[in-house]
Order: C-alpha cells, then structure tokens, then sequence
C-alpha cells in the first residue's frame, strides 16, 4: 500500500456536529497546523475530534455529539489512508479506514491505526513546565515503549512492598509482646503436674507406712534378740553346771554350745535387719514429703513461669522468621530497582537525562531547577525517542516565547510529528485556522 521510506503525513479533515464544532473542513501543507481563537472557541473540541478518531486512550469524551444532533463524524485524510469515525445518539460508534489510492478498505482498523501511532500525545510546553514527575514518566515510559514492562515491576514491587509493611506490622507487635525480655532463647523446664505430684505423694505416704510396720518388726526382733540374750545367759549358767558334772553332761554341754552360735547367727541377722530398717526409716524423713506438698501448692505459678518461658521462646522463633523474611523482601524490591534502572539504562535516553530514586532529573538537577528552555529542549529530546511512524503533538502557542517557538517548529519538522498548535488571540493570522464559536472563519 505504502512506502517504507514515505513519512505519513495529515492532507485535511472534515469535521462535523462534533462538540463545540458544528462543521469544519480545513487543507494542511506542512507538519503542523495552527488553530487560533478565543478561549471557548472550540480549540479543543477540533484537536479532541481529530485524536479521538485516531482512537488514543483517554480521549473518552462524555457528549461527542452537538446537541439537537443525531451523530458526529471526523474524516482524516492521509497522504496514504483515510479515516473517518462516527458516532451516533444511540452510541454506535463506526471506523473505518480506506487506502488512499486503492479506495480498498483495511481490516481491523484500530488495531492498524494502533501499529502506526505513537502510544502517546505529546505536549513539550506542558511536559516542560505544567507535568508533575509522575506524569512526565509515564509519558517517558510510553514513549520508550518501557511502559508495561515498568508498570509489572512497578505493581510487583508495590505487592512487595505491602508484604513487607504487613511483616514490619507483624514484628512490631511479636516484639511488643517480647517487651522487657531479651531475644536471645532461654532454658526451657518442664511443666508439673498435680496428678503425678499426688501419685508421688501417696506412693510416698504408703512406703513410710510400710516402714512403720518394718519398725514394729524391729521391735519384734529386738525382744527376739532379748529373749535369745536371755537364753544365752541361761545357755552360759548351764554350761557351768554343766562343765562341773562334765563327765556326765558331756554330750549336753556339746549340745547347748551349738544353740548359743544358732542364736548368735539368728541375733545377728536381727541386728542387720534393724541397721536396715533404720537407714529406710532415714528415707522417710517427712522432708520428702513436705518437699512435695510445697510443689503442689507452688504448682499453678510454677507452671505459669514454664509457659511463659515457652511462649517467649516461641515469639523469639516468630521475629527471627519475620526478620528472615522481612531482609528476603527487601532484597527482592533492591532487584527489582536494579532491572528498571538496567532497562532505563539501556533505553538510550537523552544525554543528562537520568532517574534517580524515581525522579527525572537534569545533569544530577530535579526538573523543577531547570530553566523553561532547557526544559522544554529536554521534552523534545524524549520526544525523539519516539520511533512511531506517525507521532502526534499538540502545544500551547501563549506559553512559548519566539525563540521556543522557532525551536519547536524546527523539532516538528525533523522528527515528522504531526502537530497541533492551539493558540489564544482575537484575531486570525496567516495560515492560522481561526475559530469563532465553533465555525472556522
């Protein structure tokens, strides 16, 4: 259909019942044109019908159409296509593109539209002076055609971001709750518990139960022992009378010596059992006893302490893991700044241009020190990023001085954008289209 090389260039328009513009037809011979007028004149409303019908974004105008009106309607025409757009009072929008010499329609006609144009209107005089840094980056971003990848990162970092103040949120109260204590872990105990304490103590009180019948039969064998000592005495007075008829109480006296070692085995087993059953009577001190009633009653705070101790060794745990996470997601924003100042880097911006800590600045300097003119060159830099081929520009005339003037002409001329220049004045100029209420005078 085309050219590569031929540069798209705006021939005329037709405009008709569009907002202010009741009918408008007007022949362009060069890259720009100049529309001139009062304010309310209908300035506006011409350049909005002409970029609407190219179809860029946040050109949605409520009331298109003139009132007492059934449609609106705006033809371009192209050095090498025709576009023309209509809206009705019903809403049905119509677009449709021809080629210039075959007449031939195009399928799909925004999306071709889409692939010619720039992403973005460009205004050097507002970029320079009336933009805030949040704007002049998305129309850097788009112009670089960074825009979407930006913006990933961007809502990546801002999630991010959210998850790192959700965990700084989650640490402060974990270390609110840890309040007068040390991170560092202490020694845990375990918890006590009162059925094990009274299982010992009835175990306990029956063993010194069973030690006090161990002492009855100490006693027992106490009054054995007395009893064998007796036998004894009585066993050593016989064995004098005996010894005194030994001849004829010989086999007696054998006899009687053999029962004094049977109880002097028997007595001293009974003196070993008592040795014994006083070391198990010094067991059963009540001590012991005492020990574990004092646990019982101490138990609740005891366990209280334990518990505490767990859960501050818990929280402990929590915050190392907070703070783990916390150093994870800061890292993760750190690379994300890095790749967005990677793909700046590698976006071939204007010499001086830079963005620091997401700001535009100017040799080192923020936008807002710079002078109008050196802004407004730097604008017309970034616009030269601009590889589409065909590139719109609208400019205010008023806020420009001759110089600015002449530079932006120049500008418009050697990078092909197609230009509208609005211009406030009472009187019509050569080659200017002139408005007076909507009409072209």
């Amino acid at each position: 259909m085309k050219e590569k090389e031929e540069t798209i260039r705006l021939i005329s328009f037709e405009i008709e019942n569009y907002m202010k513009i009741s009918f408008a037809e007007f022949s362009i011979n060069s890259n720009y044109i100049e529309i001139g007028g009062k304010n309310e004149a209908g300035k506006s409303s011409l350049i909005n019908a002409i970029t609407s019908t190219l179809g860029y974004k946040g050109q949605n105008i409520p009331e298109p159409i003139q009132k007492n009106r059934k449609y609106s309607k705006c033809t371009l025409i192209f050095n090498q296509f025709v576009v023309s757009k209509r809206i009705s009072r019903e809403g049905n929008i119509s677009l449709t593109i021809k080629d210039a010499k075959t007449n031939e329609p195009i399928k799909a006609p925004q999306r071709f539209l889409d692939t010619l144009m720039s992403p973005v209107i460009l205004d050097p005089s507002a970029f320079a002076e009336k933009y805030d840094n949040k704007k002049r980056l998305e129309i850097l971003f788009q112009i670089t055609g960074i825009k979407d990848t930006i913006e990933n990162l961007d809502n990546e970092k801002s999630n991010l971001y959210n998850q790192r103040t959700e965990e700084n949120r989650i640490f402060k109260i974990l270390t609110g709750k840890l309040s007068g204590h040390t991170e560092e872990p202490e020694e845990e105990v375990e918890l006590k518990s009162s059925s094990d304490l009274m299982q010992k103590l009835k175990k306990e009180q029956e063993r010194i139960a069973d030690i006090n019948e161990l002492e009855k039969e100490v006693k027992t064998n106490e009054s054995s022992v007395e009893s064998w000592k007796q036998s004894i005495e009585q066993s050593y007075n016989n064995v004098d009378i005996y010894e005194a008829k030994i001849k004829e109480l010989k086999q007696l006296i054998v006899s009687e010596k053999d029962n004094i070692q049977t109880y002097n085995n028997y007595m001293q087993t009974c003196r070993e059992n008592i040795k014994n059953f006083e070391k198990q009577i010094e067991l059963a001190q009540p001590s012991i006893i005492n020990k574990i009633e004092s646990e019982l009653e101490t138990i609740d705070e005891y366990n209280n302490n334990a518990r505490a101790i767990q859960e501050r060794n818990k929280l402990r745990e929590q915050i190392s893991n907070v703070k783990t996470e916390i150093k994870k997601l800061s890292k993760s924003i750190n690379k994300i700044d890095d790749k967005k100042i990677d793909i700046l880097t590698n976006s071939n911006l204007p010499y001086g241009l830079t963005i620091q800590d997401g700001e535009i600045k100017i040799n080192n300097l923020s936008w807002e020190n710079q002078s109008t003119s050196q802004a407004l060159k730097m604008a017309m830099e970034i616009g030269k990023l601009d590889k589409s081929e065909m590139k719109i520009m609208t400019i205010g005339w008023n806020d420009l001085d001759k110089e600015s003037r002449e530079t932006v002409i120049n500008f418009i001329n050697e990078n092909n954008y197609i230009a509208f220049i609005e211009s406030v004045c009472e009187e019509p100029k050569e080659n200017m289209l002139f408005l007076d209420n909507g009409e072209i005078k």
